[in-house]
């Protein structure tokens, strides 16, 4: 799997997801490049905002 506009992939964490707590609902992903040791990296999308 690969990210938007760009040729690298990525490895996703099992913590990846939809989460809904009080109303509002998030999508939190947790990736890094696939076959590394590298930092992984927290992106967390709040989906009310966006609408």
């Amino acid at each position: 799997m690969s990210m938007p506009g760009s040729e690298q992939h990525y490895e996703f964490s099992e913590f990846c997801g939809e989460f809904v707590d009080d109303g509002v609902m998030v999508v939190l992903s947790t990736y890094r490049p696939a076959g590394t040791n590298a930092d992984w990296t927290l992106e967390v999308v709040d989906l009310d905002r966006l609408g």
